[in-house]
Order: structure tokens, then C-alpha cells, then sequence
């Protein structure tokens, strides 16, 4: 029987990896939506063109 390599709190390299991966796609997702997280948008309050359409 072949013993794994372990690392802090008996988990593997491995697991590491995957726990780092889904970090940083975690940040990459805050990075790209904090366009959605800051004050809202100047354009939605301002009325628009009173043209009737029919």
C-alpha cells in the first residue's frame, strides 16, 4: 500500500490545488461584477425621450 503525500491538515497536494482554483475564481468573479456592486448608474434615473411609439 502506497502512502499520499500530505500537507497541512492531512490534505494533498491536490486538494490544495482545487481550494486555490476555486479562490481565485471567486476573486475573478468580483473583479468582473463589481461594476453591479457600486452606486447605481447615473443613465437609469434620467427620463427618457417622450416619443410615442403608436
Amino acid at each position: 500500500m502506497q502512502l499520499r503525500k500530505t500537507t497541512l491538515a492531512g490534505r494533498s497536494n491536490l486538494d490544495w490545488a482545487i481550494v486555490a482554483s476555486i479562490l481565485a475564481m471567486v476573486a475573478l468573479n468580483l473583479v468582473v461584477l463589481s461594476d453591479h456592486l457600486g452606486p447605481a448608474k447615473a443613465f437609469a434615473a434620467t427620463p427618457t425621450c417622450q416619443i410615442e411609439l403608436a
